[in-house]
C-alpha cells in the first residue's frame, strides 16, 4: 500500500490523495518529496511507550485457506464460505483495503482475495467461480467435531441415511423425488443450511438455490420444472418403484365394477354385447367388457399419479390395473354409440 505523497514537476506541485496505487514514483516525470526520517532514540523505549504504538498486523488465521478454481462449497475441497464479517477481518490480517461488492463477475457470496485489496461479493447469483480476475476465494476450513466426553443418557435417534443423489436443470425428479427428511440430511451431509418453504414458481421436492442452501419445497401444485430461475433440483440416482403400482392386476376394489349377477355380464359379452350394446354394457358391465373410468361414461383417473404411470408405460405393461385407475390418462374410455338398450 503506499501512502499520499507530494509530486513534483518541472512547472508545478501536486498532492496525490489517493491511499492505494499499483504505481511508483517517477511517473509521467513526477518526483516523490518524502520527509528525511527522525534520528532513532538513544534510549529504549519504555513500557509506557509501547503500549501507545499501533498493533502489529496479525497473521492470517489457520483455518482459513484460499483456493484459485471452483467454489468452496465444492467436493474437490468441501471448505465452507466466510462471512461478510470474517472477510473483513481477513483483510485486516493481511494488511490489504476491504470493500463490498455486488457483482455476477466474481464468485457469489465469496470472500476473494486479490493482489491488493480483499473484496466480499454479496451477489447470490453467479456463473463464475473463483480465480477470476486473479481473485483467489478465501475460504474456512470446516472445525472437526470432538467426541462426547459423555455417554448421551437416551438413545440418540437412528439418522435418515444419506442416498446417492444427482441434481438436474431438466424436467422432474418424479420417482427419484427425495423425501423432507432425506433432503433435509443431504443439507446437513454438505453443510449447508437448510430451509423448508412453499413456493409457487420452483418444483416440489429437494431444491438447491443461488446460495448453494438447500430447500425442501413442500408445495406440489406447480407447473414449474427442474431449472426455472436458475434453481437445480437434488433427486435419488435411484426410482422409488415404490411409487408405482405395486402389481399389474385389477385392484380389489374396483370404481367400476359389474353390476349385474348370475354371471350375465360374462354372457352377455359372449354374444358382442360389449359393441353391440355399449350404452347398456358400459353402465353395467364395465369390467367385463373392459371398459375405464366410471360409470355413466366419466372419463376419470382414480390415482393421483395416474399421469406419471402413464409416462413410464403403464399403459400398456399394466393394462389390466391402469384401465381401472387411470382410464383418463391412458385414453382408455370407450364412446358410446346409438345402440339400443340391452337386453
Amino acid at each position: 500500500m503506499h501512502q499520499p505523497h507530494v509530486f513534483t514537476e518541472k512547472k508545478n506541485v501536486k498532492y496525490n490523495r489517493k491511499h492505494s496505487s499499483s504505481y511508483n514514483c517517477g511517473r509521467y516525470g513526477y518526483n516523490c518529496v518524502c520527509k528525511e526520517p527522525t534520528e532513532a532514540p538513544t534510549e529504549a523505549p519504555t513500557t509506557a511507550a509501547l503500549s501507545t504504538q499501533a498493533p502489529t498486523t496479525q497473521a492470517p488465521s489457520s483455518d482459513v485457506t484460499e483456493i484459485p478454481d471452483y467454489r468452496c462449497d465444492n467436493p474437490s475441497y468441501n471448505y465452507q464460505e466466510l462471512t461478510a464479517e470474517q472477510c473483513e477481518d481477513f483483510a485486516k490480517s493481511v494488511d490489504k483495503p476491504f470493500e463490498t461488492v455486488r457483482s455476477t463477475s466474481y464468485a457469489p457470496t465469496a470472500c476473494l482475495h486479490g493482489k491488493y485489496k480483499v473484496k466480499y461479493n454479496t451477489r447470490y447469483f453467479s456463473p463464475y467461480n473463483c480465480g477470476r480476475y486473479g481473485y483467489k476465494c478465501v475460504c474456512k476450513k470446516p472445525t472437526p467435531t470432538e467426541a462426547p466426553t459423555e455417554a448421551p443418557t437416551e438413545a440418540p435417534t437412528t439418522a435418515p441415511t444419506i442416498p446417492d443423489v444427482l441434481k438436474i436443470t431438466s424436467g422432474l425428479c418424479e420417482a427419484r423425488e427425495m423425501s423432507r427428511n432425506q433432503c433435509e440430511a443431504y443439507a446437513k451431509h454438505i453443510s449447508k443450511k437448510f430451509h423448508e418453504r412453499s413456493f409457487s414458481i420452483y418444483p416440489g421436492g429437494c431444491l438447491v438455490g443461488h446460495r448453494g442452501h438447500i430447500y425442501y419445497n413442500e408445495r406440489r401444485n406447480t407447473h414449474a420444472k427442474c431449472g426455472d430461475h436458475g434453481v437445480a433440483c437434488v433427486c435419488n440416482k435411484d426410482e422409488d418403484r415404490s411409487r408405482f403400482p405395486a402389481n399389474t392386476s385389477a385392484p380389489e376394489n374396483i370404481p367400476c365394477p359389474d353390476k349385474l349377477a348370475d354371471n350375465k355380464c360374462a354372457l352377455y359379452a359372449g354374444n358382442h354385447a360389449c359393441k353391440t350394446h355399449v350404452p347398456y354394457m358400459s353402465v353395467n358391465c364395465r369390467t367385463t367388457c373392459e371398459i375405464g373410468g366410471c360409470v355413466n361414461n366419466e372419463c376419470k383417473d382414480y390415482h393421483k399419479d395416474c399421469a406419471r404411470f402413464a409416462e413410464h408405460n403403464y399403459c400398456n405393461t399394466g393394462k389390466t390395473y391402469m384401465q381401472y385407475m387411470c382410464a383418463k390418462s391412458c385414453n382408455f374410455c370407450q364412446a358410446n354409440d346409438d345402440s339400443d338398450d340391452f337386453p
